[in-house]
């Protein structure tokens, strides 16, 4: 299945900043993307190109860390990396 991705520097080269943990709640394999609820409760975006882990190994109910973002249609999370490791 092809997959059009985003360029590099969009997402996985974003700035680095302090990591931040959330929990994955919901994960949209054919499309490659996501959405996950930090501890302040806020939902952001997540493309699979922004996963430091690989993104077909993360699925809803996941503990990760990511750098958060703001994108042009809200909160973003760069740099996803699942808790422990992985990848």
């Amino acid at each position: 299945m092809a997959r059009t991705e985003a360029k590099p520097s969009q997402w996985r080269d974003a700035p680095d900043g302090p990591r931040v943990r959330a929990t994955i709640v919901r994960v949209y394999p054919p499309r490659g993307f996501g959405f996950l609820l930090d501890e302040e409760n806020v939902e952001r975006f997540f493309h699979a190109t922004a996963c430091l882990t690989r993104f077909d190994d993360l699925a809803a109910g996941d503990v990760v860390t990511f750098v958060p973002g703001a994108g042009p249609r809200g909160p973003v999370a760069y740099k996803v990396l699942l808790k422990g490791g992985g990848g």
